[in-house]
């Protein structure tokens, strides 16, 4: 899958003012990374490979029921978010991480109406046998925009929006607790297994301090948990530092990123470990 280099938030002004009409804006959307493919009306669904030198990914067909009726003119395969919305905001905390590791077919069946989700689509890679990556953006784009509708007859599949004035649609996202923005250069091609500049994320990264009282030892250092229940991997030669102090102390005060605001369960979304902070 082609993949996303990072823009910080504090630049996107800048990059905006210098991009000029090169560039295009989509929702950053928080759920689950797959491609759909049907070939001879039969319908795959595979999430993003753990492993770079892995294209395709596991088949993840069987946990998504609502997409299994998806019927469509010719062979395709259609890139990707798997999304629960709340609220007309794709959830990740509240939302597909209840359904991203379901295995037991009643599970998935009583997951349904909890979580029902939508397939967030924003590019075309492959139809009837013929390579849409090696076509720049607009293409791609303009083929999506031909058949939406007949894409969104399937009520659990919708098109992405494209959005040119940048900063202005990133605001909007921020402002309703959306994850961020995708920019793309409109005239890429789709590189596979490829982290690229012609995409770029933007998410709005927030900084929090706060204390931390215990700890567990993992594989690549330590994760930090609170009273709160508020947990943050500390790894490499930083954990040493970190773990010292609760040893000694008892608790540790640590600067850590997050996105957005608290959840409605009272957790950050996506907390890493930024650094010590000096009390």
């Amino acid at each position: 899958m082609m993949l996303c280099k990072t823009l910080e938030k504090q630049d996107l002004a800048q990059f905006a003012k210098i991009c000029g009409d090169r560039f295009i804006a989509e929702e950053k959307f928080d759920g689950d990374r797959c491609r759909l493919t049907l070939k001879n009306d039969e319908l795959t669904l595979r999430n993003r490979p753990a492993k770079r030198n892995n294209m395709e990914g596991a088949d993840i067909t069987f946990r998504y029921p609502e997409l299994h009726d998806f019927k469509f003119p010719t062979d395709v395969m259609l890139d990707g978010e798997m999304c629960v919305m709340i609220d007309g905001t794709a959830q990740f905390n509240e939302g597909i991480s209840h359904r991203t590791h379901l295995k037991d077919e009643q599970k998935i069946r009583d997951a349904l109406t909890k979580y029902p989700v939508t397939y967030v689509v924003f590019d075309v890679l492959e139809v009837d046998g013929e390579d849409f990556r090696v076509k720049p953006w607009t293409e791609r784009r303009a083929w999506l925009e031909k058949h939406k509708k007949t894409l969104e007859l399937s009520k659990t599949i919708n098109i992405t929006t494209i959005y040119t004035d940048i900063l202005g649609i990133f605001d909007e996202i921020i402002k309703r607790k959306g994850e961020g923005i995708i920019i793309k250069d409109i005239q890429a091609l789709y590189v596979e297994n490829k982290r690229a500049n012609c995409w770029k994320k933007v998410k709005d990264v927030r900084e929090t301090d706060m204390w931390f009282d215990s700890y567990e030892i993992n594989n690549v250092g330590i994760k930090l948990s609170n009273k709160d229940d508020i947990k943050v991997q500390v790894s490499g030669a930083q954990s040493d530092e970190v773990k010292d102090i609760l040893d000694s102390k008892g608790k540790v005060y640590c600067s850590i990123n997050h996105l957005g605001d608290i959840t409605a369960n009272g957790k950050f979304r996506m907390p890493t470990f930024k650094k010590l902070v000096v009390d």
